[in-house]
């Protein structure tokens, strides 16, 4: 198992034998040992994009805070708003980290989570080594 920059590319086994367990954190917990969900990986990838650890706060001339996270949208060239409706974390299984990593930043683009969750299951659809987690604040 590598791991490097919010990527983890899985091979064989682990030394005792089994799978690679790798956790998905959960977004809106403060406590980092607590997971969404547990996986058992072997030859495979997972990528993690979301707002929640790397962000910064501004605030404007009338004194209200905004949040912005270091996910920059390549249509308007602005950091995306953290905000209560938007999605706050993509995990992506997939075969290799860059399509992992590519498909979970793309998927936080998404106004919502159910437009982005009607996307990954069209490409799960095309692709069943797929896999997504989509959580919002």
């Amino acid at each position: 198992m590598l791991s490097g920059g919010g990527e983890i590319r899985t091979q064989g086994s682990h030394p005792s034998g089994r799978r690679w367990r790798v956790s998905i954190r959960d977004a809106r917990s403060e406590a980092d040992n607590e997971g969404i969900a547990t996986l058992e990986m072997d030859n495979q990838a997972i990528a993690t994009s979301g707002d929640y650890l790397q962000n910064w706060s501004v605030k404007d001339d009338d004194a209200t805070v905004h949040t912005y996270s270091h996910i920059i949208n390549p249509k308007t060239l602005i950091p995306l708003k953290v905000e209560a409706d938007r999605i706050t974390s993509v995990t992506v299984v997939a075969p290799t980290c860059a399509m992992a990593d590519g498909l979970a930043t793309a998927l936080m683009l998404f106004n919502n989570a159910a437009e982005a969750k009607k996307w990954a299951e069209a490409l799960q659809a095309k692709d069943p080594r797929l896999s997504f987690w989509i959580a919002t604040h």
